[in-house]
């Protein structure tokens, strides 16, 4: 099985220091080790950040075929916590994940059906060079599974944005903030009702399976195809940093999903992983054996 992720890799700088990260990144990175083969897509600077980044990179398991370095700096984010342990984010710009430009090489294994998942957020269409390029992925690549992890950050976003994204993909991961700007946008209509609501995205936008993450409250699955819905365990730990929460959620679901798990075994796995990470500092931590047993695919 092999995954191709798309988007930002960067440095979330803490008040005790500063770790590696970007969603698409930390997706991959759980993907690997989850033992998938894991590619990412994406830029780093030619600057000391950008070597240690490439080498890191490596060591995680991810494989850098599709790194470029660029002459912009490599990208870091200010990361706060507040007294919840839910973070935000303040984005420097320019960073060198808003220039990642399309090889050759890229191209034909991605047209050549090589892939069987492709990963893309918004965060990383903020910048016309790199949307371009993803645009291109899409429209000549060909992938068993496109998912989006919308992850609207900052007022990096737009209806516009949005509806692209949505459009775009087969799997859909969305949180409950997110769903409220998608409701706020207009693009569906407001509803209390968390299946109501997956229901009118995947109908309106021909999404097969919807992934609402809803933080301390555990999760919500829906599949189209038969209207399924799964509603797995809450977490139980207490949450010193949700920073990659969500992106070991989606790598672990998917992971299962691909292997052919149902969407039950997928759900609760996911969720065993994703309660594991949010009691550490930093998005990728390793992970204990007896659970790694429960959830590998």
């Amino acid at each position: 099985m092999k995954s191709l992720a798309f988007g930002e890799v960067l440095w979330d700088i803490f008040e005790s220091g500063r770790e590696i990260g970007g969603a698409p990144f930390n997706f991959s990175a759980h993907i690997a080790k989850l033992g998938l083969d894991s590619f990412i897509v994406t830029a780093v600077g030619k600057d000391p950040l950008g070597d240690e980044t490439l080498k890191i990179i490596k060591n995680l398991g991810v494989k850098t075929d599709f790194v470029s370095a660029v002459a912009q700096p490599t990208g870091t984010c200010i990361v706060t916590v507040d007294e919840n342990s839910q973070p935000s984010y303040n984005l420097t710009m320019p960073a060198a994940w808003d220039y990642i430009e399309p090889s050759p090489e890229l191209i034909n294994r991605a047209a050549s059906g090589e892939f069987d998942l492709f990963y893309f957020g918004t965060l990383a269409l903020r910048n016309t060079v790199s949307f371009t390029t993803l645009k291109t992925l899409l429209n000549r690549g060909s992938f068993g599974h496109v998912f989006c992890d919308l992850n609207l950050r900052q007022n990096y976003h737009s209806r516009e944005i949005i509806e692209f994204a949505l459009k775009a993909c087969s799997i859909l991961k969305i949180n409950r903030e997110e769903l409220a700007s998608v409701i706020k946008e207009k693009i569906i209509c407001p509803d209390s009702d968390f299946e109501a609501a997956c229901k009118q995205l995947a109908e309106g936008f021909d999404i097969k399976i919807i992934l609402l993450t809803l933080d301390k409250d555990g999760a919500f699955i829906y599949k189209a195809e038969n209207g399924e819905t799964v509603i797995p365990q809450k977490p139980v730990n207490k949450a010193v940093s949700c920073v990659g929460a969500g992106d070991s959620f989606s790598a672990c679901f998917l992971a299962n999903y691909l292997h052919g798990h149902s969407l039950s075994d997928c759900a609760e796995r996911a969720i065993m992983l994703s309660d594991f990470v949010v009691t550490k500092y930093g998005a990728i931590p390793d992970y204990p054996s007896e659970l790694y047993a429960k959830i590998k695919p």
